[in-house]
């Protein structure tokens, strides 16, 4: 009897405590670090964002290999072939449901996401920081997303160009055909290209700079036989 009677106690407390949780007001912003609904919140986190992307864009892959080291194995430039994902895209026998078909995709468009994150909440820091920094995240941000791009084309021709952030109700985007995403990338790197620094020698040079952003354009050119 006394074991019935504390498990009704343990019952009402937990009933009690259900009632009264959805009437606290509580803080749910982290103290400690960003949140997702205010980031970014300053050019510190902006920066931060900006950098995530960068990692994003270098992720490693298995055995600690860089996407592109990646997909240069099923090339001539590669010298190591191993495991079975090689094998299909060396023999012309590519299947949908290979790794390397899909983790091109899964990759570039995370990337995008992560600057996404940034860019469409930058315009509302623009009175807090200065110009000059202001128009270099932007343009990094935006060179980042443009090769991304160039990359997904060059894979599996249209695609879906998104450019800003989607929704999960969202997520069912229509490919834009890859002329139209050609144009995008030129367009977004004449404009973009002068906001960067000649070179990024502070950061050992693996930041965009004005020069990475005209040989991106070059060879988006080159492949897309645009003269112009």
């Amino acid at each position: 009897m006394q074991q019935v009677n504390i498990i009704k106690k343990l019952i009402a407390a937990l009933l009690i405590i259900s009632i009264a949780l959805p009437s606290c007001d509580l803080d749910r912003l982290p103290l400690n670090g960003p949140s997702t609904e205010t980031f970014p919140a300053s050019e510190k986190e902006a920066t931060m964002g900006l950098f995530a992307a960068y990692q994003s864009i270098s992720q490693l892959d298995a055995a600690s290999t860089p996407m592109w080291h990646v997909m240069d194995n099923i090339t001539d430039i590669g010298y190591a072939r191993p495991g079975n994902n090689y094998t299909s895209p060396i023999t012309s026998a590519l299947t949908t449901d290979n790794a390397l078909a899909v983790k091109p995709w899964q990759v570039h468009y995370k990337t995008i996401a992560r600057c996404h994150a940034v860019l469409d909440k930058l315009p509302g820091l623009k009175n807090e920081i200065s110009e000059t920094v202001y128009n270099q995240l932007d343009a990094e941000l935006r060179f980042i997303r443009a090769y991304c791009y160039s990359q997904l084309i060059e894979l599996y021709g249209a695609v879906p160009l998104i450019t800003q952030a989607v929704g999960l109700g969202n997520s069912n985007v229509e490919r834009t055909p890859k002329a139209a995403i050609e144009q995008f990338i030129l367009d977004e790197l004449t404009e973009i290209a002068e906001r960067l620094p000649v070179s990024q020698g502070t950061y050992g040079n693996v930041r965009a700079s004005k020069v990475a952003a005209y040989m991106l354009k070059a060879r988006v050119a080159l492949y897309s036989k645009n003269t112009r």
